[in-house]
């Protein structure tokens, strides 16, 4: 027998995810007629002054919180025993579900998911909230690739009375940090510790550290050094294995300090494959504990110095200019291969060190810049600084079919490239809004700063019969099914004068929201003005709807409906009337009004 709803709102549909203290139903909510996500307390744990305090913490911590990339919280109450909350339903699966369906995630597709995560838990410790059980369970993707980050069940509020370590052990044993292993208090860094364990699964297939026991996972977050993910997954990049192992320190001082700071340098590690602008920790730590092995050498170097100073005066002038014969010059290796140079500065005892770039004119492998220049002497064993190409820069463009054109916009700006062209077109596979197709496809390596052009489904409507209809009855009858009327013709017919007797798409035929319908009419005695108007606009964003009316002292009606890409547009709109006389053009892009004009039909 199905239960009546919750607080007489919430109607339970069935049960889409179990946990230790809690059930989660996809339900109903009668009031607002949407779907929604209801958490219920189990009833064993009613009584339980923990569970009960636990479940309230969480309605406490995700009422303070309103982000795209967290699930967000709509209603928290109590129906006779049975305590719940309502959240936002989200269709899709966890992204541990999608890692044991792939394996492992796309480096560059890992990033992006990641800088939401970031995002999410970003605004979460910006509210003084640790999540403290971020893991891909607790991380849901829906069917257009939203991501957002769940479950805030033993989440704290930072600062709060709660804040008190009592070294219980809270969390999941292969995603919590070091200092949660050991009891202590988690903080805002321990969840982006557990955000690096989560990206390190995403890339590789597997966590950092597994063991037989939960005891001895949780010995090896504190005691070993996690294999970098490259090892795993060559496709991983030198900066995304840095920044993964940057996340995964030991000390929460070694790790990033904040969400930004982590997702700051994921961009990094886009636009810079080969690494090197992070800084390793313990450098100042290195520096002190060598510092006593220096003062105990200081007496034997001084020694040496005097002898060295001694050695060279006995040597005598001869010496010296003995030495001077031995200088060689350093080769031109600009444009030369890399290996070529290396091979000439080999010869000639000259060491070198090779630092890396992208460069747009010089082909990858060849020398840029080398310092000192061409010609200069140097003793062997000096240093030559060479700089080397690594070609034009390209990214890998991101797979946004199925998107949404807005979330693709965000994944392409992420990437670096640019939207491009937007348009519609009819699909039967993909939802209304999202991307059908886009070029250059998903995958292919690009320039940063390129366009990716999209085609997006559009909204679709049946073209109704517009036959024996009179010309006004014809404009209302197409505006009802989301189309407008273009070109109207006379022909003579046997048909009364004035009506409809051909249309240029056929009845029921399925077209995009908002295409033009021209039509022929019986010839009549009546006049029928008509008239062209030819309207430039400067269109800002890509995927502009653009709309016009037109009207007379009595009546308004629309006749243009379009979407135009950013740029300056030009748009040609054939007008009729069945009287003559002045009526008003108004122009609307979005719904900001662009022009406003006065139409004349007929002779004044």
């Amino acid at each position: 027998m199905k239960q009546p709803p919750l607080s007489g709102r919430y109607e339970l549909e069935e049960i889409v995810g179990t946990g230790g203290m809690s059930v989660v139903y996809r339900a109903w909510d009668l009031k607002t007629d949407r779907e929604v996500a209801v958490k219920v307390l189990r009833l064993e744990y009613l009584t339980d002054d923990d569970f009960v305090r636990q479940f309230n913490r969480e309605a406490q911590a995700a009422s303070q919180m309103s982000h795209p990339n967290i699930v967000n919280m709509y209603d928290v109450g109590q129906d006779g025993d049975t305590r719940y909350l309502v959240m936002e339903y989200v269709k899709g699966i966890t992204l541990k579900d999608l890692i044991r369906q792939n394996g492992q995630i796309k480096p560059q597709r890992a990033i992006q998911m990641s800088l939401k995560i970031l995002a999410g838990i970003d605004h979460a410790h910006k509210n003084h909230i640790v999540h403290r059980d971020i893991k891909p369970q607790n991380i849901l993707v829906d069917s257009e690739g939203r991501v957002k980050v769940a479950d805030f069940g033993i989440a704290r509020v930072v600062d709060s009375a709660a804040n008190t370590g009592n070294g219980n052990v809270l969390g999941s044993v292969h995603y919590f940090s070091p200092e949660q292993a050991r009891g202590a208090v988690a903080d805002e860094k321990s969840d982006l510790y557990s955000a690096g364990v989560v990206l390190y699964e995403m890339v590789t297939g597997r966590v950092p550290f597994d063991a037989e026991t939960p005891m001895a996972v949780a010995l090896k977050h504190i005691q070993e050094k996690p294999e970098p993910p490259s090892k795993y997954n060559p496709e991983v990049s030198p900066a995304l294995d840095e920044v993964i192992l940057k996340a995964l320190e030991k000390e929460p001082s070694d790790r990033y300090q904040s969400a930004a700071e982590m997702a700051t340098d994921l961009k990094r590690a886009i636009k810079m494959p080969m690494g090197g602008f992070l800084k390793r920790p313990g450098t100042s730590r290195d520096v002190k504990n060598n510092g006593k092995k220096i003062r105990k050498w200081t007496t034997w170097l001084l020694v040496c110095m005097v002898t060295a100073a001694l050695v060279v005066a006995l040597l005598g002038s001869w010496q010296f200019y003995e030495r001077l014969k031995t200088r060689v010059r350093v080769p031109a290796m600009v444009l030369a291969d890399v290996e070529d140079a290396q091979a000439q500065l080999d010869a000639q005892g000259l060491i070198y060190t090779i630092e890396r770039r992208y460069d747009d004119d010089i082909v990858s492998g060849a020398v840029i810049s080398q310092d000192p220049d061409a010609g200069t002497l140097l003793y062997p064993g000096e240093e030559v600084r060479l700089e080397v190409s690594l070609g034009r820069e390209f990214v890998t463009v991101p797979d946004v079919t199925m998107y949404t054109r807005n979330d693709a916009m965000v994944e392409l700006e992420a990437a670096g490239l640019v939207l491009g062209a937007v348009d519609l077109d009819i699909s039967d596979e993909v939802p209304v809004g999202a991307v059908i197709r886009q070029t250059p496809a998903g995958g292919e390596s690009i320039p940063p700063f390129s366009e990716v052009d999209l085609v997006v489904s559009g909204e679709t409507t049946a073209v109704p019969d517009l036959e024996n209809l009179t010309v006004e009855l014809a404009r209302v009858t197409l505006a009802a099914s989301g189309l407008q009327l273009d070109k109207v013709t006379q022909r003579e017919s046997d048909v009364e004068g004035g009506l409809v007797i051909e249309q240029s798409i056929e009845k029921d035929t399925r077209v995009l929201w908002g295409t033009t319908v021209d039509i022929v009419v019986s010839e009549m005695d009546q006049m029928v003005y008509a008239t062209e108007v030819s309207i430039t606009l400067i269109i800002e964003e890509n995927g502009t709807i653009v709309h016009a009316t037109l009207s007379a002292s009595d009546t308004e009606r629309e006749i243009y409906r379009g979407v135009l890409n950013a740029g300056e547009q030009t748009i040609n709109i054939s007008l009729d009337s069945m009287r003559p006389g002045p009526q008003t053009l108004r122009v609307y892009a979005g719904n900001d009004l662009k022009e406003e004009r006065t139409v004349v039909f007929g002779d004044e």
